[in-house]
């Protein structure tokens, strides 16, 4: 017996006296990493989305100034900040071969510009052209062929507004275009 009492008090004093190191472990695991990049298209015209709106701003058809009446066409062309006068600069990526846009009727569906302090409109015209020939179609797609990866497609937007014999009021006439590029 007293050898077992001794075996015991001699192990328990043993473990005791052990060394005891900081305990080593090692997990290790994987991460996957992934990006998912859709088909599309980017206009490099105008500048990036309005504040508060998830709208771009493709530029101005701005006709300038005129008198009440005005004997000739008034024309103008969509200008942006970084696009040619007159156009819109549409780049795609590989996937896609062709894609579509289609400008709206304005905020009254009619392509009429109203008085800004009263009801007097002006009508106006948006051309695919600078000859003013071709019409854009209100709300009608108009397609669009992308020749290479990489390569700009110049979507010209021209406007022109007929001549007017009859005077308007005078002040600041305004629409806004919706122009929507599907691909």
């Amino acid at each position: 017996m007293r050898i077992a009492k001794f075996l015991a008090v001699a192990a328990a004093a043993s473990f005791v006296a052990m060394p005891f190191g900081a305990a080593h472990a090692a997990i290790t695991g994987q991460i996957q990493v992934q990006l998912n990049v859709s088909s599309g298209c980017q206009v490099s015209s105008g500048s990036s989305v309005q504040s508060g709106a998830n709208i771009n701003d493709f530029g101005t058809l701005d006709f300038g100034s005129t008198s009440p009446t005005w004997t000739n066409a008034l024309s103008a062309e969509v200008t942006g900040s970084s696009s040619p006068a007159g156009a819109l600069q549409v780049t795609c990526d590989p996937g896609v071969s062709q894609f579509t846009v289609a400008i709206d009727g304005g905020l009254r569906n009619t392509r009429t510009m109203q008085l800004d302090a009263g009801t007097d409109t002006v009508d106006y015209s948006v051309y695919q052209d600078v000859a003013r020939t071709t019409e854009y179609p209100v709300n009608t797609p108009v397609t669009y062929q992308v020749p290479s990866e990489g390569t700009a497609v110049t979507v010209p937007i021209y406007g022109a507004i007929a001549p007017n014999a009859t005077a308007k009021t005078a002040g600041a006439y305004n629409d806004t275009l919706t122009v929507t590029l599907d691909f």
